[in-house]
């Protein structure tokens, strides 16, 4: 994932820790778009931590990062906090 104004907003200061996380992931699978590999990441995240399990099909496609406008990302303050779900979630083994 390009460090994009969703890895500066509140809240999404860890995005680039999972961003070099995943990115050998997306090295070992080029032809998977990055948004298949964060969603997947998410669905196996939520049951590796006893959540219910999620359906999860492929096919999402990557924004190209030419035509990103800043307007394609949420307004400051309604991305999650990622520290606060953590704290929610009460994960140890992060």
């Amino acid at each position: 994932m390009e460090q994009t104004l969703a890895c500066k907003m509140h809240g999404s200061q860890y995005l680039a820790y999972i961003s070099e996380f995943l990115e050998p992931i997306k090295e070992m699978y080029p032809s998977a778009s990055y948004a298949d590999i964060w969603t997947l990441a998410g669905v196996v995240a939520i049951e590796s931590m006893g959540g219910p399990k999620i359906p999860w099909s492929p096919g999402r496609v990557d924004k190209r990062k030419e035509t990103l406008a800043s307007s394609d990302v949420p307004p400051n303050g309604r991305l999650p906090d990622v520290f606060l779900i953590y704290l929610i979630l009460g994960c140890s083994r992060c």
